[in-house]
């Protein structure tokens, strides 16, 4: 008899109840229903409902239960494809409050020559792609940027980069001095 992996979802918001009175939304993957609100996940359901899937943009690596915690760990090859898709990216955060995605993605789009995709994660990462190292190099050596008054960090994306904001002792500042003798 094979064993039946449950995954089970992380505490759900109050209040976000279905049409059957549950907590949680009902999900579907490939025409599959793999939880009814709050009810966990079986695993076989998952993999049948990615196989059901006419979607084939990702390729579905079974978890494995480690020390109580749901690991996922995809292939060798999986992670090179993925890093050649991300060489030529910045990955930048702000010192102060966070902007809205949508007006910084325009900014950046506007002024920044040869970017190609702007994606941002909850914690406050941004993610620039550019066409091609000249483009991204171009935008790191030129700053530092601000945005709305706040200076957003840049470095470039190395694979297996742990995405952490370091305290910072020294940040560069554009400053202009008016009336500034010649000899300074």
């Amino acid at each position: 008899m094979m064993a039946r992996r449950i995954l089970q979802p992380q505490s759900e918001p109050q209040g976000n109840n279905n049409s059957h009175g549950s907590p949680g939304p009902d999900i579907y993957v490939g025409g599959v229903k793999l939880r009814t609100g709050g009810a966990p996940i079986h695993a076989e359901r998952l993999v049948e409902g990615f196989h059901n899937s006419t979607r084939k943009t990702l390729r579905y690596v079974p978890p494995e239960l480690q020390n109580g915690e749901i690991v996922v760990r995809p292939s060798v090859e999986i992670a090179k494809k993925g890093a050649r898709k991300w060489t030529s990216t910045e990955v930048g955060f702000f010192l102060g409050k966070k902007p809205y995605f949508q007006h910084f993605n325009e900014y950046v789009c506007s002024i920044w020559r040869g970017v190609q995709e702007v994606t941002a994660t909850m914690n406050g990462f941004y993610f620039i792609r550019f066409n091609n190292d000249v483009a991204m190099e171009e935008i790191i050596e030129g700053g530092p940027w601000l945005f709305q008054g706040q200076p957003i960090i840049l470095q470039k994306w190395e694979p297996g980069m742990l995405l952490r904001k370091q305290a910072l002792t020294e940040v560069p500042v554009w400053i202009r001095l008016h009336h500034l003798p010649i000899e300074y």
